[in-house]
């Protein structure tokens, strides 16, 4: 029987070559997902327009008004993820504590 993975958009990056799957060392059942070289062109496609939207989006809005978005969106994040963006916002790495 075919995985769920291959019916789904996930299955079609994965046919197409963007994603790379590997079970899990720990947990067979799970399976990790990793961009090949060609899934990461397109990410970063993706990822550039959506920066330059939100870029725009800024500089149409008061700095008082990009603040309460931030304060709403943070507020949204359980404490650990709070930290994690409070660390990412103040120029620590984050990754160390993730």
């Amino acid at each position: 029987m075919p995985s769920r993975t291959q019916h789904t958009n996930g299955g079609q990056l994965i046919q197409e070559g963007y994603i790379l799957t590997r079970a899990s060392s720990g947990d067979r059942r799970l399976k990790q997902l990793y961009c090949r070289r060609k899934g990461d062109r397109l990410l970063e496609y993706f990822s550039d327009g959506q920066r330059k939207r939100i870029d725009r989006a800024y500089e149409n809005v008061s700095p008082r008004a990009v603040a309460n978005y931030l304060k709403v969106m943070t507020a949204m994040l359980d404490s650990e993820r709070r930290g994690w963006v409070r660390r990412l916002t103040e120029g620590d790495d984050p990754s160390k504590s993730v």
